[in-house]
């Protein structure tokens, strides 16, 4: 089953989905290991405000959009 098929269990995985945005990518740019960024995908693990900033600015980045906020990434 591919990425596409799967149903986002997360604001942050939808927008890696729709924007067809790689989570290693991410985890790269923001200094992230790849056991972190699997965790804020699944929305098990709390993101701090520092780390949903630097998140924010790369998916915005990747996706070349700038109407992105962060209400988009992460539930309130």
């Amino acid at each position: 089953m591919t990425v596409q098929n799967k149903k986002p269990r997360t604001p942050l995985e939808a927008a890696f989905i729709k924007y067809g945005i790689q989570p290693l990518t991410v985890a790269r740019l923001t200094g992230l290991n790849r056991m972190r960024i699997n965790r804020l995908q699944r929305g098990i693990a709390p993101a701090r405000r520092a780390l949903r900033e630097q998140i924010l600015k790369v998916v915005r980045q990747l996706a070349e959009d700038d109407s992105i906020t962060e209400a988009d990434l992460f539930p309130p």
